[in-house]
């Protein structure tokens, strides 16, 4: 009887310092995954994937509106000028201008339309973390900037004076590159790819 007991007890032992293992890998699990979800939350692939977008599509406008600054008459700058706004709004807007068309490498998505996405997946994630919030101050900067520069552009349709027009296409230039700006600035001063690269910060 006694022996039989011993047995037992062993045997009881034994299952619960297996269902103790099973129980500690289970939480270790659980942490490392809730650990790897912190390091790399859901909504970044997205943010990264629409900031890498905006960047892209700056490019092409900036390489567009450059090309602007040498068009002979104030009909080639006023065409550059309709494409490089066509490459910010977009061809779901209302203010595209379809008999310019789109330059090469334009998604039609529309810069504006990158950085409101970028907005949505990253306001949320914002409130209530510091961390987070120069983030979100820095992509306001940068529609900041490129609604300058669609104001500008649109301002460009009404000018008649070709050195106003060029002046105005130089506004529109210069705040394009203000919000693609560079890895090497601050966040506090704006810029998509400031803005990236602390989105693929650790």
């Amino acid at each position: 009887m006694q022996r039989n007991l011993q047995i037992v007890l062993a045997r009881l032992r034994r299952g619960l310092l297996l269902g103790g293992l099973l129980l500690g890998g289970l939480v270790l699990s659980g942490m490392a995954t809730t650990l790897a979800q912190a390091g790399n939350p859901p909504w970044l692939p997205e943010a990264r994937a629409q900031a890498r977008s905006a960047i892209e599509q700056f490019g092409v406008a900036i390489r567009e509106a450059v090309f602007a600054q040498t068009a002979p008459d104030i009909q080639e700058l006023k065409l550059r000028a309709a494409r490089v706004l066509n490459v910010i709004v977009g061809r779901a807007s209302p203010q595209y201008q379809s008999q310019a068309g789109d330059p090469p490498g334009a998604d039609g998505e529309g810069i504006l339309t990158h950085l409101q996405r970028l907005q949505e997946v990253l306001e949320p994630q914002a409130r209530g973390n510091e961390r987070l919030r120069p983030l979100l101050f820095a992509l306001q900067q940068v529609q900041a900037f490129s609604e300058d520069a669609r104001g500008r552009l649109l301002e460009m349709s009404r000018l008649q004076d070709l050195r106003a027009v060029r002046r105005t296409m130089r506004l529109a230039l210069a705040l394009l590159l203000a919000a693609r700006g560079s890895q090497e600035d601050p966040l506090s001063e704006g810029g998509t790819r400031a803005l990236l690269k602390a989105l693929e910060s650790p």
